[in-house]
Formats: C-alpha cells, sequence, structure tokens
C-alpha cells in the first residue's frame, strides 16, 4: 500500500462513499458488522505486511491513519446527520429558503448563485460561501446518482470525513518537516489521529473540519515555500490562504506568520544578495496579488451592496441560556473552581461553563449538545478521567515546547519554529479576545483553535527526537498517550454501538 499513501486519505473516503451509495440499507441495518468486517480485514492484511516486510515506524502509522479512519467513519455511520449543535438548521430541496448551514446548502443547490439579498435576512447566510458551494456540488453529485434525499444529505459527511482524514495525511508530512523521527513521530502522531476532536469534527457538517485542514495546509505550504522559494510555492500557498478566507474569516489571523516568513527571508539575504531579497519581494507581493481579492470579496461584497461590517458576528444576547457575560474576569481566564471539575461536559450552566480553560478542553473532547452522550456512570467518570489526562498531556507537551525554544535546540532553522509561535499566538489571542466580546459559552467552542493541537504536538515531538525518546519521561508520555488514545476510542465506540 506504500506507494498508494500519497492518496490514501482519497481512497479510503472513496470505498465509504461507495459502500454507502451501494449498500445504504445494510449500512443503516448493519454498520456494526460491516465495521468490525473492515476493521478485521485491515487487521488482517498489515499483519500479513508486517509479517513480510518487517516493522517500521511508518509501517505503524500507517496501520494508525487506517485505524483512526475507521472510528471516524463508524460515527459517521452510526449517527444522524443533524447532530451538530451548529448552526445547522434544516434543509429542503425546492424554493423554501431556510436557514443555517444546511439551508445556505439548499439554497446554492437550487438557485445555483450567492444570495441575492441580505445575507443577515437568513440565519447563517452571512458565513462565506465556498465550504456550502463544495457542499452543494457534492449533494448534487450524489443525487445525479440517484441516491435517495436523505442518503444524498447524509453523504455530505463523507467530505467532512475527507477533511479530516486529510488533514491527518498532512500532519504526519508536517511531522517529517520538522525532522521529527522514530518513536517520537509514532507517538505523537497516535495522539494525533486519535484526539476525539477529530471524530466529532467528521461528522459535524459545518465548516470547521475544512478550515482546520485548510489551516494544516497553509502550514505545510509556508514551510514548503521556505524550503524551495519558487513562484509555483508562492503562488499556490496564496490561492490556499484566498480560497481558506472564502470558508472562514478566521484563517486570516495566520497571516502574521506567512509575512513574518517572507521578510525574514527577505532579510536574511538583503546583506549578501540582492538579487535573492527582489526575488524574495516580487514573490511577496505576488502572494499578495493574488489572495487579496480573494481574501476581500466576500467581506466587500456584502459591505458595499447591504452595509454589513466586515467583521460581522451575530450575537445570542443576554438573555440567552449561554450567556456568561455576569462572570468575573477572574473566573473565566483564572483556573477553574473546584464546584467545575467534576464534570466532563458542558452543562450551559454559567457558574460551571464560564473557565475558558476547562470548557476548551471539554469541548475539544466532546464538543457540545449530543454529539456523545454518557449512558452510565462510569462512561461519565471515564469521560471525566479522559478530560484531565487531556490536560496534563497538553500542558506536559507545551512544557516541552517551551523548553525547546528555551535551549534553542532546533532541529530545523529557527525561522519555522518562530513561524509557529506567530501563528499560534495570532490565533490564540484573537481566540481569547473573541470569547470576551461575546461571552457565550458557545464561543470558547474547541472548534475555533483546534489548529492549535498541532502545535504544542509538534514542539513535544522535536523534544523527544532530541531526547532519542529513550528516557524514563518519554516512557510515561507514551503510556499517557496510549492510555488517552484508548479512552477516547472507548467512549466514542461505545456510545455509536448502542445507537
Amino acid at each position: 500500500m506504500e506507494k498508494y499513501d500519497k492518496y490514501l486519505a482519497l481512497i479510503l473516503c472513496c470505498i465509504a462513499w461507495l459502500i454507502t451509495i451501494l449498500l445504504p440499507k445494510t449500512i443503516l441495518v448493519h454498520n456494526k458488522m460491516i465495521f468490525v468486517i473492515m476493521g478485521l480485514g485491515f487487521c488482517l492484511y498489515f499483519y500479513l505486511s508486517f509479517r513480510k516486510e518487517g516493522y517500521s515506524v511508518n509501517k505503524i502509522c500507517e496501520f494508525i491513519f487506517v485505524g483512526s479512519f475507521l472510528v471516524r467513519l463508524f460515527y459517521i455511520w452510526s449517527t444522524p446527520y443533524n447532530i451538530s449543535p451548529h448552526d445547522l438548521g434544516k434543509i429542503v430541496f425546492g424554493s423554501t429558503i431556510t436557514g443555517g448551514h444546511l439551508g445556505y446548502i439548499g439554497y446554492l443547490l437550487y438557485y445555483h448563485h450567492l444570495p441575492s439579498f441580505n445575507p443577515l435576512d437568513v440565519w447563517g447566510f452571512y458565513n462565506p460561501p465556498l465550504y456550502h458551494i463544495i457542499s452543494a456540488l457534492w449533494l448534487k453529485f450524489n443525487l445525479l446518482l440517484k441516491a435517495d434525499w436523505q442518503l444524498a444529505v447524509n453523504n455530505l459527511r463523507i467530505l467532512t470525513l475527507f477533511y479530516i482524514t486529510l488533514s491527518v495525511t498532512i500532519f504526519g508530512k508536517l511531522l517529517d518537516e520538522f525532522k521529527i523521527t522514530g518513536y517520537a513521530k509514532l507517538v505523537i502522531f497516535t495522539l494525533f489521529a486519535f484526539f476525539p476532536s477529530l471524530i466529532w469534527l467528521s461528522g459535524t457538517l459545518s465548516s470547521d473540519s475544512l478550515v482546520f485542514l485548510i489551516m494544516l495546509l497553509i502550514l505545510f505550504q509556508t514551510i514548503k515555500w521556505y524550503n524551495n522559494k519558487t513562484f509555483k510555492n508562492i503562488i499556490i500557498l496564496a490561492f490556499i490562504f484566498g480560497f481558506g478566507m472564502l470558508v472562514k474569516l478566521q484563517i486570516a489571523f495566520l497571516i502574521l506568520g506567512i509575512v513574518y516568513i517572507i521578510l525574514a527571508s527577505i532579510l536574511h539575504v538583503l546583506r549578501f544578495d540582492n538579487q535573492k531579497a527582489i526575488l524574495y519581494v516580487k514573490q511577496g507581493l505576488l502572494f499578495a496579488t493574488i489572495s487579496f481579492p480573494l481574501d476581500c470579496f466576500w467581506g466587500l461584497r456584502n459591505f458595499i451592496l447591504y452595509k454589513i461590517p466586515l467583521t460581522y458576528v451575530p450575537a445570542l444576547g443576554v438573555n440567552s441560556e449561554q450567556y456568561i457575560g455576569v462572570t468575573s474576569f477572574w473566573n473565566r481566564l483564572g483556573l477553574p473552581a473546584l464546584k467545575q471539575l467534576p464534570y466532563a461536559q458542558v452543562k450551559y450552566q454559567p457558574l460551571l461553563d464560564c473557565n475558558i480553560w476547562l470548557t476548551m478542553f471539554r469541548t475539544a473532547l466532546f464538543d457540545e449538545g449530543n454529539i456523545i452522550k454518557f449512558t452510565s456512570k462510569t462512561s461519565e467518570c471515564l469521560g471525566i478521567i479522559l478530560l484531565y489526562i487531556t490536560i496534563l498531556t497538553v500542558v506536559f507537551m507545551a512544557g516541552c515546547s517551551l523548553f525547546i525554544f528555551y535551549k534553542r535546540c532546533f532541529s530545523v532553522p529557527k525561522q519555522l519554529n518562530y513561524l509557529l509561535i506567530f501563528m499560534g499566538l495570532s490565533l490564540f489571542l484573537s481566540y481569547i479576545r473573541f470569547c470576551f466580546a461575546y461571552p457565550h459559552v458557545c464561543t470558547m467552542n474547541f472548534r475555533y483553535i483546534a489548529f492549535l493541537f498541532c502545535l504544542p504536538c509538534l514542539g513535544a515531538g522535536m523534544y523527544f527526537t532530541k531526547e532519542q525518546s529513550k528516557g524514563y519521561l518519554f516512557k510515561v508520555f507514551t503510556g499517557t498517550v496510549v492510555v488517552e488514545s484508548l479512552l477516547g476510542v472507548i467512549l466514542y465506540i461505545h456510545y455509536c454501538w448502542l445507537l
């Protein structure tokens, strides 16, 4: 399978889609049996492959990649498409205009053009349209193949599954770019591939999964341009960034890292090679020329036609059950209170959900609403254990990242490490500002900053690669990652199995 690794995400998602198209009733009734058969089939394939070719880190990572894909696939096969709590709305094929992400997709499917009215007149239509355009085209394709309406709508989640699966592929490439090798690569890749956020993002019909993918692509392509400063690479980066802005304006916060890496490259050669400096300036200007019109298209269109502010965000208001503006600054940004600790999920109670850190981690694992339900005290206890193991793991990885910067023991040029800092800080600070500007539980959701999870993972990977992955600390970290990954998989599979 190694020669197909480049296209493995696409191949797996195509297989999943074909099964749902060809065997829709079987999937509906016997999804558990098909999941088990597929799992055993892949295990058998890798067992025979390991016997024939031996074990290697890359081969085991491939096994983990497929295993994590199967978990996410089982989740979307087992849960309804409307499980998402995030502005989903409903879809009606016809001239009726409904709100939410599904309503937006339905409008584009029927009318074949962008909204010809003020987007604020219909709930959810203020969002940039690219995610919804792609979804409408995919929905149309499924309908052309004579899929029934429910099946075609449910197959929209094959797209979100593909976005997340491809994100795992890109993260694996980032590990290689940052020279993370050996068992350090294996452990970090396992943590990322089985992280619960990637399970529920695969089944959530919103632009968050595509934003997650595009942010990883921007980071990867920025590094690729830094290592090989060609016009081709800067053009690809410009289009990724520009089209990303047509998915969600949140992409804009990564521009600080891109500007830094371009300026750092220019200043580095300015002293001894003016020609190269001029070349890099031209490439930077080309990036701006290509990306700027795409960046500004949706915002300027709505501002010119309907006077909608460029950074418009709808607010829920002070009467919402999610409103937490009455809590103090330190309750929100300080350490959580003791009474907030014994809960794994968001409760929509101001005094329990006001702490940004705790809500961020809760939603990272279990999102909001009914993404996953604890069916017993045991499963709820396991959820709480998973929550605090995850918090400790992320804090530890952040510490490893700080150690790398403090000791300046970089495995790649320091500019690439500073790139991570600029991208991470700009996105994180914007998230904190967003939480205070719109003091509601939903604004603290991890989905807005899911990209940030890859940064401490990369820092810990570099740290343990430098440490040769042989110490006691690495063994403890490995055990923690194994327990965390198993707990997440067990909780989600158990929930899906009972549906």
